[in-house]
């Protein structure tokens, strides 16, 4: 395809950002560079969760209209989507940026207006400048936005803020400048939204000299609950406090200092030292509301399936971070994890968000199946294939599957005999009716499941290794419920669920709940649960005796032997490799040999 002098001169002056966005215009979104510009059909409503961002960025939005608002650049902020929420513009220029599309309800993702601020700003997730005929509808090159992005409490894309302005001048120095500016503003409404979103709890608010402010969210018991993105950046803490008391990721000193100061109408700025390493100067912030009842919800309604399995665990965010990654790859997923956490209600969320979702969800319980019949029920038969057979033949759950996602449960559980044949229908996606001779191309997803240990069981002879490594394109390895950081959240919800008499529980009886250690992990939870609330008086409060089927349980171990025990569990997971055991439990190998007793 011929390229005139003008995508000629862009593409040689474009940063590798740039570069990728035109290449994403001509390939993903088949864009008209000669296009009009004004995208009639990109007005969208915008989403709910940014809605309440409004009021939390006024005062920002304010104090960059007073900067550089009256220079012809207008204030921006829109939703994930790229949806406009709000624009300030000085009356001098507003006509101009409604006549470029600026204003409220109109749409800036790369799909709809091809390279700009806002849009690349989206698709790079990073602050993005985009400088005249850098961008890729030539009517838009009149514009210069420097856009940076925003992210919630979850570390989730929330928001784009950027400011524009028109007829830019060929430098684009100042307009560099006006990037920083608008980053280090981003970073301020971020920090007041993760701020208001945990204003039930204290907070413990770091100036760092290399990734600014860290902030950190705790419970009552002083347990980092959750961290926002600088915190989640920078490698000195990372996320080994999430889920930690304060006084393990703190030095004593400064631990006594900071409780010292807490009450204090001033913000002392204390030194802060974790474990020797100066972090920067900090001070906590105590509730500015009380809190929230423990059997309410506390955390907010999530975008999808996937979302609602998590309320702030590091293990599972980054386990939904890598399904997301592959849930339109046709890559095999092997999900693992002891009884009860919730492999087949990850499996199906993971279908649910997949562009399979239309399609069928077929489940095949592996252990369930008699082994004489496996082979029938996986890949069907033809009319009159054996004795008994239906007349009209049977779609095995392979043909039954087509379209959408196979889910073969308790995999480590299917006879030898029945895997050399399951693993050439993996291999191939084609199939075999019994009494056929003809083979059938299935159009599937594959995700597999099992609390087995499948390495163990390949080295005991029971599982084919070569299956294995056909199932396991990647690993989902699910933690149990009693190592999450949101366990807490977790058994919140169920009672919330299963609590529709609104029993009272006392403060002695929520502790029960959180600090039983759940072998049986969600499922379990759910039945404890659900059986307690169901047989208790209505009107009288539910005491800590009264949890059906917790009363003989052992007190809990001392924080240090818990962890030690983790520590073991994880290696017995990962077969003796401390490296894997660490990653499976979300935290640092010195935090895990610190953990496990090894100074």
């Amino acid at each position: 395809m011929k390229t005139d002098a003008t995508t000629q001169t862009a593409h040689a002056r474009a940063s590798d950002l740039i570069r990728r966005s035109w290449q994403r215009c001509h390939e993903d979104y088949g864009l008209d560079r000669k296009a009009s510009g004004s995208f009639s059909d990109a007005s969208r409503r915008p989403s709910s969760s940014a809605e309440n961002l409004l009021p939390i960025s006024q005062p920002e939005l304010q104090r960059l209209t007073q900067v550089v608002g009256k220079t012809g650049h207008s204030i921006i902020l829109t939703d994930s989507n790229g949806t406009v929420l709000s624009t300030q513009t000085h009356r001098a220029f507003q006509t101009d940026f409604e006549a470029a599309g600026l204003v409220a309800g109109q749409c800036w993702s790369e799909a709809f207006r091809g390279t700009n601020g806002i849009g690349t700003c989206l698709a790079e997730q990073s602050p993005t400048l985009v400088h005249g005929d850098q961008h890729f509808v030539t009517a838009h090159q009149n514009l210069s936005c420097a856009a940076a992005p925003i992210f919630d409490q979850h570390h989730r894309l929330l928001a784009v803020l950027d400011t524009s302005t028109l007829n830019p001048s060929r430098d684009p120095t100042r307009a560099l400048h006006t990037l920083t500016m608008v980053s280090q503003a981003a970073k301020r409404i971020e920090r007041a939204w993760f701020m208001d979103a945990h204003k039930g709890q204290w907070q413990l608010e770091i100036q760092n000299p290399t990734y600014g402010v860290l902030l950190y969210a705790l419970d009552d018991q002083q347990r980092v609950v959750a961290l926002n993105v600088q915190g989640h950046k920078a490698s000195c803490t990372s996320q080994d406090w999430v889920g930690q008391s304060l006084d393990r990721c703190l030095d004593a000193p400064t631990l006594e200092s900071l409780w010292d100061t807490a009450d204090s109408q001033l913000e002392f700025q204390i030194p802060i030292f974790s474990q020797g390493e100066f972090l920067g100067f900090g001070h906590l912030v105590p509730p500015t509301q009380a809190p929230v009842d423990p059997i309410l919800p506390t955390l907010c309604q999530t975008a999808d399936e996937l979302d609602r399995l998590e309320q702030g665990d590091p293990k599972m965010q980054r386990v939904i971070k890598q399904a997301r990654r592959l849930i339109d790859r046709t890559i095999p997923v092997l999900i693992s994890g002891e009884t009860g956490v919730g492999k087949d209600r990850f499996a199906k969320a993971m279908h649910a968000v997949s562009e399979r979702a239309a399609g069928p969800m077929v489940t095949v319980n592996c252990a369930a199946i008699a082994p004489d019949l496996l082979e029938a029920e996986l890949f069907g038969y033809v009319p009159g294939a054996f004795t008994g057979a239906n007349p009209n033949g049977h779609k095995g759950f392979f043909q039954q599957a087509h379209g959408g996602t196979l889910f073969l449960d308790e995999i480590g559980d299917m006879p030898m005999a029945a895997q050399a044949k399951l693993l050439r229908a993996v291999e191939d996606k084609s199939v075999t009716p019994v009494g056929s001779s003809v083979s059938q191309d299935v159009d599937i997803a594959i995700i597999s499941a099992s609390h087995v240990n499948l390495d163990q069981a390949v080295s005991r002879g029971e599982f084919r290794q070569d299956l294995l490594y056909r199932l396991r394109g990647i690993e989902l390895a699910l933690p149990p419920l009693r190592w999450r950081a949101d366990k807490s959240a977790v058994l919140r919800s169920i009672v919330n669920d299963h609590n529709a008499t609104n029993i009272d529980i006392t403060p002695e009886a929520w502790q029960a709940l959180v600090e039983y250690p759940w072998p049986g992990n969600c499922r379990e939870a759910v039945q404890v649960i659900s059986t307690s609330l169901a047989l208790a008086e209505p009107g009288l409060p539910l005491l800590a005796g009264q949890w059906w089927g917790l009363r003989d349980s052992q007190p809990p171990a001392s924080p240090k032997q818990f962890k030690a025990q983790q520590c073991q569990e994880a290696l017995a997971v990962c077969n003796g490799n401390s490296s894997a055991a660490a990653q499976y439990l979300g935290i640092s190998r010195a935090t895990f040999y610190r953990w496990r007793g090894d100074h």
